[in-house]
Order: structure tokens, then C-alpha cells, then sequence
């Protein structure tokens, strides 16, 4: 018996969004091509930082990914990252304009970390949200880690762990585990009840992959 749950023994619940979806969402990001040098280095690692600016999207980084120290980046596709995705440093990443009301994906085939105050916005339109996704199957590790006022998107890690710290926050988190310290929150918002998701400004599709479960 659990003392602070007061339903035992809930129905375990389908994750909202299948496996399907999110290599639907990897093969939208390759159809803009493989990042590689200048825009990566030789070993395919994207890493943007200092007073950088810069637009990315829809692309597949087949190494890391990095934003850090006050960079700014605009995405203008989905971005799929074969390696780890890093946002530190009040950077910030948020959508291109013409994302309008729609949602946008960066997707990570390992760990997230987000910390230090970076930034992740929609495209400035109400109703418009980045998606951090970690498909890393390790349902007992913490495959994404917000930290220290990191806040403002949403949140997926459908077979791992996601742990919040230090005044970390979300519109909305779903994942296989949970982990909270030190002041942190989620904050859903009614409009998450049915999020559209875009491949982009000029994308073809206007997808409703999201729905709350209640």
C-alpha cells in the first residue's frame, strides 16, 4: 500500500506516443540531410556557444549536440541527434516564427541535459512548445536530467527516467520514471490536452501525436 497515492493499483497506461511516431519523426529529420562539416565537425558534433547565432532544421546529427552560453539557435526543422543533446548556459533555443501555433521535435537517441538557466520556447504563437525527446531504452536510468531554472518545454522519455533539480521545470513530462529535488515542478498547461506537432515553417504535415490522458 502506497500511504500518499489514493487510487492502489492503477492501470498501467499506454505511452501516447509509439515507436512508430518518433522513427516517423527521425526519418522527417533526415530528409533534410546529415549535418557535416562547416556545419558540424568531421565526427559529426553540432555545437553552437559564446554569442553564436544560428538556424537548424529539419537534420540528422549523427554525433552530439550542444547549445550553450547564451547562444541562441532557431529551429526550422526537426533535429534528430544520434548522440547526447546538451543546453546549458541561459542559451536559447526556441522555433522559427513560422512554426505559427504547431509544436516542433528535437529528438535524442541517448541522454538529455538541460541546465543553467537555458531556454526552450515555442514559435511566440500560443499553443506552440519544443519537444525534448530521449528514446534511450534504460528504463532505470535517468536518460534526462533539467536542472538549475531550466524551463519551458515539454518533456518524453517513454523508456527511461527523468529526474528534475534545483528549481527545474516543465509544461508537461512523461517518461517511464520520475525523479524530483530541491523545488522543482511541472506546470501542465490546458492547451496540452492536444498539441499539434509540425515538421517545420514549411512542413507537410500538421500531426496531433499528443493527447493527454485524463
Amino acid at each position: 500500500p502506497n500511504p500518499n497515492c489514493v487510487v492502489e493499483n492503477p492501470p498501467r497506461q499506454n505511452m501516447p506516443i509509439s515507436d512508430g511516431v518518433i522513427q516517423d519523426w527521425r526519418n522527417d529529420a533526415l530528409a533534410g540531410g546529415t549535418c557535416g562539416p562547416p556545419t558540424c565537425d568531421s565526427s559529426g558534433n553540432y555545437e553552437l556557444s559564446g554569442s553564436d547565432i544560428a538556424s537548424l532544421g529539419p537534420i540528422k546529427i549523427p554525433g552530439t549536440f550542444t547549445v550553450r552560453n547564451s547562444a541562441t539557435l532557431t529551429v526550422t526543422g526537426t533535429i534528430w541527434v544520434v548522440g547526447n543533446m546538451n543546453f546549458q548556459n541561459s542559451s536559447l533555443v526556441k522555433l522559427d516564427s513560422g512554426y505559427g501555433g504547431n509544436s516542433g521535435i528535437l529528438l535524442s537517441d541517448e541522454v538529455v541535459d538541460i541546465h543553467n538557466s537555458a531556454n526552450l520556447l515555442g514559435s511566440g504563437t500560443s499553443g506552440s512548445y519544443i519537444m525534448i525527446i530521449s528514446a534511450k531504452n534504460a528504463p532505470t536510468s535517468q536518460v534526462m536530467t533539467i536542472r538549475n531554472s531550466s524551463s519551458g518545454a515539454i518533456y518524453y522519455a517513454s523508456q527511461g527516467r527523468i529526474r528534475f533539480q534545483n528549481n527545474a521545470g516543465a509544461k508537461e513530462a512523461t517518461a517511464y520514471g520520475f525523479d524530483f529535488d530541491n523545488s522543482s515542478s511541472i506546470t501542465y498547461e490546458s492547451g496540452l490536452a492536444d498539441v499539434h506537432f509540425s515538421s517545420g515553417p514549411g512542413g507537410g504535415y500538421d500531426v496531433k501525436y499528443w493527447r493527454e490522458v485524463k
